[in-house]
């Protein structure tokens, strides 16, 4: 039993101390990185390593994790390249599918899909104001491309050129270039008049008749006459996206400073939420480090029982 006690107290004894001090001097210093969580005083003075280390350099850690993230996680490359990716992408396309798919199993008409989610007197305040914005904007464009003149002129044209009826070589006959100019000035300055009196309203017309005739059908039964069109139209808004995130990410950043959401959203944090943040990530590697401790404290005492 002597011998025992002697060989457990010469040997075991000394690793188990070692293994012991090991792993708690690397608990307690990770312990340290947090606690205490404010500044312990006795009798007015201070007590050294309190607060724990975090909580003491809270503020200059979120500011360095705030600008190492935004620095090398969110700026225009990062984003862009994660934006525009191919997976991204084709979860866009998914999305697309799903939508279409959606479109292309439902019954109900498109007026019906969209009162779902839209007031009717909204509805016809939006159908108005598109109406009159697409039918102002092509009357401007009429304009500005001088239609009217283009208009005149192949109207003159085919007439003197069609000159295979006696109507035709009399009409060619009297119209001599000089009257073939007048003529289409006049032309010209009519169809212009006309367009800039009445073209607005009697595109509106149409436009209005046309858009709640295709509100009146179906998705399914749209879906089916332009399936081959889907495709496509697929395309082109990712297309239209990639445009987007290529135009947007530089305004994004401008408007929305990440580096002070990231600074404010960490120095809102108590010290002891952020204490559960931290473990909760590095739960693994800590432990790992405390038991590191331990295993390095037996190696240190079975050197000291062998010196």
């Amino acid at each position: 039993m002597g011998d025992r006690m002697n060989f457990f107290m010469e040997y075991i004894f000394p690793l188990l101390v070692g293994g012991f001090i090991g792993w708690f001097t690397n608990y307690l210093a990770i312990k340290m990185l947090f606690r205490p969580y404010k500044k312990i005083k006795i009798f007015g003075v201070g007590i050294p390593f309190t607060p724990g280390l975090i909580p003491k350099e809270k503020e200059r850690i979120s500011k360095s994790l705030s600008q190492t993230i935004s620095k090398e996680f969110l700026n225009k490359e990062i984003l862009s390249k994660y934006l525009i990716s191919f997976d991204m992408k084709k979860k866009i396309s998914n999305l697309l599918d799903d939508a279409f798919l959606k479109l292309k199993n439902n019954e109900k008409s498109f007026h019906e899909i969209i009162s779902i989610h839209i007031k009717e007197t909204d509805l016809e305040n939006q159908i108005s104001k598109i109406n009159k914005i697409v039918s102002k904007e092509i009357i401007n464009r009429f304009i500005d491309y001088n239609m009217s003149k283009k208009i005149a002129s192949q109207l003159i044209k085919s007439i003197t050129i069609n000159n295979d009826t006696v109507f035709g070589k009399t009409i060619s006959f009297l119209i001599n270039d000089k009257l073939s100019s007048s003529l289409e000035n006049i032309i010209q300055e009519k169809i212009r008049d006309y367009v800039l009196e009445n073209g607005e309203k009697e595109l509106e017309i149409i436009f209005e008749k046309e858009i709640r005739k295709f509100l009146s059908n179906s998705s399914k039964d749209i879906c089916l006459t332009y399936e081959e069109q889907i495709v496509e139209i697929k395309k082109h808004l990712i297309k239209v996206y990639e445009v987007l995130v290529d135009n947007s990410v530089d305004k994004i950043l401008q408007i929305v400073d990440f580096e002070r959401v990231i600074n404010d959203r960490i120095q809102e944090l108590d010290v002891k939420e952020l204490e559960t943040i931290i473990l909760n990530i590095t739960k693994k590697e800590l432990n790992a480090i405390t038991y590191i401790g331990g295993v390095l404290g037996v190696l240190i005492g079975m050197i000291n029982i062998f010196i």
